[in-house]
């Protein structure tokens, strides 16, 4: 409290003793709206309750009517080093994967790769494996190096099949896929190629409640190209101060804000980034990034996971960020922090289940978006959707090894499992809207403008750009600041 009285007397202000009784967080997005005033004022209970009738969008949903439970939240496991450790790590992540192809029902009878010289396996067969190299013949054959535990062979498709030729465009190194078809002496000819991707069968979930969330995500404060403009009038759309009629009625309906990760610039990410930056203190960003969430009525739950421009280890899992950098929103009631991966549900509440959501910041898609064809050809960054749905299909947020840093431990936390029923990633600034099968996936904008870093990238930025979701009815609308 005694922070919020200094910063009222900064701007010439003393609070009444009925002010006094009001939460502090309530007290401090009072005093925010307040401009500086001369001599000493005292703040009266009429002035508070003129500032509540000018903010309806400030009236509390029941909190007893939102819930944000987390499902999976990644901590700082250390990296295993050894050689029997690694293998141990893909071991796990090709039993994980396998298992998803071989549940589909096309999948049924698939065999190990040892088992493909038997008597019994000759002709027509079915097997799954990780794919170790990708060629292509002179004729542009593509020849297939697939090893599973128990052993390698080599897989031919031929590009007169133009359907399943497709598929190959998609294929990257040491994902876990499934091949049918048919072997003649070491080679096997494929008939298809089966990805674990999302079931069918998923029920397409609506929740009781009107309620909406919000996607955000890439902040960056702390750099010369933060547009502060656009993210006060986010906040001040989340107290219901701003925007059309319809934006305010979403506010009103605002139950949850996702910030998916680069909460601020950091410092030292890329070659000469202190030259743009206007908060060169790591500390002294997060500080400034607190002042404008603190602002965000205490009803609305915020989740926030970390991204690579943040103050954590840039491999994945990147855990919680900690007490020591968000000082005071790590003690809010309404503010969850989660790793990037995380898995939670939100609004599960009166019997319904709640909307399983996956949080990724998204640091594979750089990798995707440059290196595949396949993903390039679809419009790449201009197209994040497809390539976050490209991940969707092989069941992991990286599939190839060096598609992004990660931590090898006993198990491998970038398994797409559960099936989530909302994707959401940030990283590429761009703002986006995808559908796929039962799963709303939702490419949070930025707060930057593009940088000389984010050109060379390919990055194509369009800030302020934010995606609503209605949870009842599952529409996505977007809102631009």
């Amino acid at each position: 409290m005694k922070k919020i009285l200094d910063h009222m007397k900064l701007k010439g202000y003393l609070p009444s003793p009925e002010l006094l009784k009001l939460p502090e967080s309530e007290l401090t997005r009072f005093v925010e709206t307040l401009t500086p005033a001369s001599g000493m004022n005292i703040l009266t209970q009429d002035l508070y309750t003129k500032y509540k009738q000018q903010n309806p969008a400030t009236k509390k949903i029941d909190l007893g009517s939102s819930k944000v439970e987390i499902i999976r939240s990644f901590g700082l496991n250390k990296s295993v080093s050894s050689t029997n450790s690694f293998v141990s790590f893909y071991n796990y992540r090709f039993a994980r994967l396998s298992e998803f192809v071989k549940r589909r029902p096309e999948m049924q009878s698939a065999v190990s790769i040892k088992h493909l010289s038997d008597t019994n396996a000759s002709g027509d067969v079915k097997f799954v494996g990780m794919i170790v190299d990708i060629r292509y013949t002179s004729n542009q054959n593509a020849i297939l190096e697939i090893e599973d535990p128990t052993g390698g062979t080599r897989v031919l498709v031929a590009n007169s099949k133009k359907e399943l030729f497709l598929k190959v465009k998609e294929l990257v190194l040491d994902e876990v896929i499934g091949v049918i078809g048919s072997r003649k002496g070491n080679i096997v000819f494929a008939n298809d190629l089966v990805f674990p991707d999302i079931p069918s069968s998923f029920e397409y979930k609506r929740a009781p409640d009107n309620v909406t969330a919000a996607f955000v995500s890439d902040v960056h404060i702390g750099s010369v190209d933060f547009l502060p403009d656009k993210f006060q009038k986010f906040i001040d759309w989340t107290r219901g101060r701003v925007g059309t009629e319809k934006n305010k009625t979403d506010a009103e309906r605002l139950a949850y804000v996702f910030v998916t990760g680069d909460l601020v610039d950091g410092v030292g990410i890329y070659p000469n980034q202190d030259e743009e930056l206007n908060i060169k203190d790591i500390y002294a960003q997060y500080d400034a990034f607190e002042e404008y969430i603190k602002q965000i009525p205490d009803h609305i739950n915020v989740i926030m996971c970390p991204g690579n421009h943040d103050a954590v280890r840039l491999e994945e899992p990147q855990p919680v960020l900690g007490a020591n950098l968000l000082k005071t929103l790590c003690q809010y009631k309404n503010v969850t922090l989660v790793s990037n991966p995380s898995f939670l549900t939100i609004h599960g509440i009166d019997g319904f289940s709640g909307l399983k959501t996956l949080m990724y910041h998204g640091y594979s898609l750089d990798h995707y978006c440059a290196e595949n064809e396949y993903i390039r050809n679809k419009g790449g960054y201009d197209n994040i959707g497809f390539a976050m749905e490209f991940l969707l299909r092989k069941r992991h947020l990286s599939p190839t090894h060096s598609a992004s840093p990660f931590i090898s431990g006993s198990e491998d936390s970038l398994i797409i499992d559960p099936v989530p029923d909302i994707f959401v990633a940030g990283h590429t600034h761009k703002g986006a809207v995808h559908k796929y099968k039962h799963i709303d996936v939702l490419s949070s904008s930025c707060f930057q403008k593009a940088t000389s870093f984010q050109e060379k990238l390919g990055h194509h930025p369009n800030p302020g750009v934010v995606p609503l979701l209605n949870l009842k009815t599952r529409h996505v609308t977007v809102m631009e600041t």
